[in-house]
């Protein structure tokens, strides 16, 4: 059983976004004076540290995994849900750590670059499809999501 609390913050401007794998949520909280802004409830721990990022446009986003096997992508400034997809192709669940998560639980953190959203760069191939997102390239993983945004 994992039974420590992880917490990987990430501040961007003047907000500190954290995940937790204890309350199932990812928080934004000013870091000067330690007040929560918003919250955002998952369906299951969050292991991995989120990311935020701005669009080209200026809008500022977090994106956070989680074991129930969604990511999500959120307004930074207030937490709204922007759209969120499932990284696998079912809901098929398992016990995993005293409770029922995701086959295909996030475990790896995303990244944001060059106005792309991604996770890896380990395939180009524009006709490689994954069955979770530890398999999309990052190419591949940019060009689906930012159909999405």
């Amino acid at each position: 059983k994992i039974d420590e609390a992880s917490y990987m913050p990430v501040v961007q401007g003047q907000t500190m976004f954290v995940g937790s794998n204890r309350n199932d949520c990812v928080a934004a909280y000013d870091p000067r004076t330690g007040a929560e802004k918003w919250r955002f409830l998952l369906n299951g721990p969050m292991r991995v540290a989120p990311v935020a990022f701005r669009l080209p446009g200026g809008e500022e986003r977090v994106c956070a995994g989680s074991d129930d096997g969604w990511l999500y992508c959120l307004g930074a400034g207030d937490g709204s849900l922007k759209w969120k997809v499932r990284c696998g192709p079912s809901d098929r669940k398992l016990f995993g750590d005293e409770r029922m998560i995701s086959v295909w639980a996030i475990r790896g953190a995303p990244t944001y670059g060059d106005g792309k959203l991604g996770f890896d760069d380990a395939r180009d191939s524009r006709d490689f499809i994954p069955l979770n997102l530890y398999g999309w390239s990052k190419l591949n993983f940019d060009i689906w999501a930012m159909a999405l945004m």
